[in-house]
């Protein structure tokens, strides 16, 4: 009778231990990664999302007017930054003027490249096809990255040169 007791008390002590330990596990959730041409997701203002990998080679046309209409758009915003720094340029320190303005070249370099790899769609072949909307892809996801980091960089600068001001003036 000791030895039934003892076994079925092993039994829910095990049971419960298992239960336990499979309920505390600590293991990480991962979430997807992206693919390796898919460096960031950009997203537009109407929510959609570029994509320049989904075009097929009978898009080609479409996909270099995407391409043509994302180099314009980045060259607004590029143009805006320009025209933010130049507003704001007597808030800033010289330091913080310069470091915006190589910020800036360094977009115009990524957005040049981008063009690079944009004009190479007209004269592609189907067979280059899948490799050339790779690279139109990654070299878009650059440059539309750095757009949306040149804005935050730029905002935070903003900020901290406003508040350094106020620091000072105390």
């Amino acid at each position: 009778m000791k030895i039934k007791n003892l076994t079925k008390t092993a039994l829910v002590a095990l049971f419960a231990v298992g239960l336990t330990l499979s309920s505390c596990t600590n293991q990480k959730k991962t979430e997807p990664q992206p693919e390796k041409d898919k460096v960031a997701v950009v997203v537009e203002k109407d929510g959609k999302t570029k994509d320049f990998t989904v075009y097929t080679y009978a898009e080609k046309d479409k996909a270099l007017a995407d391409a043509n209409a994302e180099i314009d758009r980045i060259n607004k915003e590029i143009d805006k930054m320009k025209a933010d720094l130049k507003n704001k340029s007597n808030e800033l320190s010289a330091e913080a003027k310069a470091q915006y303005e190589k910020s800036i070249a360094a977009l115009e370099k990524e957005r040049d490249e981008f063009k690079v790899q944009t004009d190479k769609i007209k004269n592609s072949t189907e067979e280059n096809w899948e490799q050339l909307k790779k690279d139109v892809n990654r070299t878009y996801n650059k440059a539309a990255e750095g757009v949306e980091k040149g804005w935050k960089n730029f905002k935070e600068g903003v900020e901290k040169a406003a508040q350094d001001v106020k620091d000072a003036l105390k």
